[in-house]
This record gives C-alpha cells, structure tokens and sequence, in this order.
C-alpha cells in the first residue's frame, strides 16, 4: 500500500437535488447542494453537521488526510477530559457529548427525538411537524448557548485520535462524465452531472502517523533538583549545610540565653552583699560629729 490519490478512495455522489426538502435555513430554502463528509474513529459517533467538511456538486474533491494521536496532561496542566461520562456511547469524545446534549434537550422540550439520535430514554422519533416546529429551533439554541437551563459544557478527551486533512477542488468535465454513464443503469447528462453529481478522493499523505504528547515543563522532583543544584552550585549549599547552619543557630541562641540568665544571677547576689554590709561601712558625717562636740561642751558647763 502506498500513500497518494491513485491509492485512496474514490467515491461518487448522486445528492439528486430535486429529492431535497425545506429547512429553517434561509426562509425554508437550502443553500448549500452537496455532500458532508467527516474523519472519524470506528468508535466515535459523527457530527457531520458541525464538523463535516463539503463537497459540492459539479466537483472533485480530492481530500489528503494524516493520522494524528494526541495525549493531553489532566488537571492541574489541562482541563480535558479524562474519565468516560457519556451514557450514550461506549467512549467518550468531544462529538459524542455534544450529541448527547442535543438529545437531552431536544427530548426535555419537544418530547420526541430527531431520527438521527440516539435513543435509550423511550422517546419516540420527531414527526415531521415536531422537527419542524419545534427540534430545529431547540437545536439551534442549543448550538448558540441561548438555553440558560441547560447549558452543555464539553471538554476535549485527554486522549484523541484525529485526521487532520487538506482539500483541493477541481472542475468536472461533464461531457467526459456523460460518456462514462451513458449505457448504464444511471444515463447522466452533462447537465445533470453539473447540478447533481460530487467526487471526493481520499488518500494518506504519508503512511506513517504523528504523535503529540504533552508532558509538564517541570514536575516537582525536577524544581526540587533544580533548586538544590542551583544551591550548591552558586552558594556550596546542601542539605547538610543548611542543616549546619539550623544547629548554629539554635546553639547560639542557647548560649546567648544562658549568658543573659547568669548575668541576672550575678546582679542579683551583689545586691544583696551591698545591702548586708553598709551599716558597718557608713562613714561618719559633719553632722554627727557637730552633735558629740555639743554634747561634749554641754557636759562640761554643767
């Protein structure tokens, strides 16, 4: 197997523009004729309507696709969605969420479900009126955030397998094309293939596949070396020293502790020395002196 457009698919399309029928698009009238088409997993349902690309009629469209797998980080680094809480389908997927909430709403409101839904509540299929009235308008509510009820959060899934592509369109040549179904079952005129007839050509750019992984700029056990080798680079830090340091301190602070509790023990006991031996080392004053010569004098007039 080899990749480009001689190995793909090619698929070609009647849309059969007069089968159509009015929508709520534009006054009840299409605008677009053609086909919706849209990448998908085997395991994840299609939303053709929102994430299909077109292929228009009286073209070829030539669809070169790649094979991507995608794997986010949960939270704290994304917000994606990591465990299944679809109760529709098996897996979870971004699609699959979305159709689920149009379900839901479309049955709360209009009791019925579109036939293209799926089913598992009992709801019975949208009659033509139903759709009409009442589905087309909830859906597109629902698509433009309108119902404050029942707003829809979807995240992307943390695991995704996507197909990227690229399209180029050309011209058909409906007279070649006229010459190839004439003779068959479908005898195709030139202006019927104009006006009803799309070609689309899938391929692989290249048999190989992509895969993107996110992984976190730095995990704890990355900052915590980082940091201790910036220590003992830049400053001969380590856990030893900063251990060092802590016991320095704290003996410090100890000793400087104990030396202001002595230094209070000291003051103290010259205090009370002081104070024990002052009536013996009082020094006699003028005036004492004064008052045993008056009493010496007084003694000897008498």
């Amino acid at each position: 197997m080899n990749a480009g457009a001689s190995n793909g698919l090619r698929l070609v399309f009647n849309v059969e523009v007069d089968e159509y029928t009015p929508t709520n698009d534009l006054g009840s009238e299409a605008m677009d004729a053609g086909v919706k088409i849209m990448l998908h997993l085997p395991s994840e349902p299609p939303y053709v309507k929102e994430l299909g690309f077109v292929s228009a009629v009286g073209q070829h469209t030539y669809v070169a696709m790649r094979h991507a797998q995608i794997t986010s980080l949960p939270l704290p680094y994304t917000e994606c969605q990591k465990e299944d809480t679809s109760g529709y389908f098996e897996q979870y997927s971004l699609q699959g969420c979305r159709i689920e909430c149009e379900t839901k709403a479309v049955e709360k409101y209009c009791d019925c479900r579109l036939v293209e839904q799926p089913t598992g509540d009992g709801f019975p299929v949208c009659s033509p009126n139903q759709t009409h009235v009442c589905a087309e308008e909830i859906l597109l509510s629902v698509t433009e955030g309108t119902l404050v009820d029942d707003v829809c959060v979807c995240r992307s899934p943390c695991e995704v397998e996507d197909y990227p592509f690229s399209t180029t369109n050309a011209k058909l040549r409906p007279n070649f094309m006229e010459r190839l179904f004439r003779g068959t079952s479908n005898n195709f005129t030139a202006d019927y293939i104009m006006d009803n007839v799309a070609v689309v050509s899938l391929f692989y750019e290249a048999l190989n596949f992509e895969v993107v992984e996110q992984l976190p700029e730095m995990s704890l056990v990355v900052l915590l070396a980082n940091i201790g080798g910036n220590l003992g680079l830049f400053t001969g830090a380590s856990a030893l020293t900063a251990f060092q340091v802590f016991e320095y301190c704290f003996d410090e602070g100890d000793f400087q502790y104990r030396r202001s509790q002595k230094n209070k023990n000291k003051v103290g006991n010259a205090d009370v020395s002081r104070l024990a031996v002052r009536p013996a080392e009082v020094p006699m004053r003028m005036g004492d002196v004064r008052s045993i010569m008056d009493y010496d004098t007084h003694d000897t007039l008498r």
